[in-house]
């Protein structure tokens, strides 16, 4: 969650059961590079296919962006949450710094106790240390419980560009450039959303676009060549600069 966003903790209503699942470079038994490293037993076989489908390589994380946020849904109906990151380096030929992706999936019951807010589930799970990158990734990981409560976020960027993306939302993919904090406008353009459009909204804050990751609502480079790339693949580009 952005530093500078602020909410309102309520009283804790619910524990939410989490799987979940890392997908970073690794030398396996299976194999070296980009892998699902590990994941919770309880995580769908099909929702497995799926993270790796989504699953950030190399070089997939936006030039400038420390981490990115991302959103998406599953073949099982469940959600993923996901943190990517880089950390250490990558085993493969190619080298250089890995993208280390810690996936949380989440069921649909779980997300309707935060309204469909996937911010205020991400806020629960990092201040529960979720997030922590392991050296060393377990084949099997722990299937998680994490206190929630109702606490919606306050929004945190303008409210005029909130409604506009939202806007734009309604009719087209959409990829934003020129935004100074990104994970502060989308958690500010979900929280002038409705629940039921807050669920159908994948988004990612600072990953490269690919046609394997098809999210609703990026936050790209600001980079003429890439939105013009963007604009002739049909997804609409809007600019926020200044």
């Amino acid at each position: 969650m952005p530093e500078n966003e602020q909410a309102t903790i309520a009283p804790t209503l619910a524990v939410a059961r989490l799987g979940q699942a890392v997908f970073t470079s690794a030398r396996t038994v299976r194999s070296n590079g980009y892998q699902l490293v590990g994941h919770s037993q309880d995580v769908d076989q099909r929702d497995c296919t799926e993270l790796i489908r989504w699953g950030p390589s190399h070089d997939s994380l936006a030039a400038g962006a420390s981490r990115s946020v991302n959103y998406f849904s599953l073949p099982s109906g469940a959600y993923c949450l996901s943190q990517t990151v880089a950390h250490g380096a990558e085993h493969s030929r190619r080298g250089g710094v890995r993208c280390y992706t810690h996936c949380l999936v989440c069921g649909s019951e779980d997300l309707e106790i935060v309204a469909y807010d996937p911010w205020v589930l991400f806020a629960a799970a990092e201040r529960a240390g979720l997030f922590a990158c392991w050296e060393r990734v377990p084949q099997r990981l722990p299937t998680v419980e994490l206190p929630l409560s109702t606490a919606v976020p306050q929004a945190t960027c303008d409210a005029e560009v909130a409604d506009d993306v939202r806007e734009a939302l309604q009719h087209d993919r959409l990829a934003i450039w020129g935004v100074q904090d990104a994970e502060a406008l989308v958690a500010g353009v979900l929280a002038a959303m409705s629940p039921a459009a807050r669920r159908t909204c994948s988004f990612t804050t600072g990953l490269r676009h690919s046609p394997q990751r098809p999210f609703r609502l990026m936050c790209v480079e600001q980079d003429s060549r890439i939105c013009r790339r963007l604009a002739r693949q049909g997804i609409r580009v809007l600019e926020l600069a200044g």
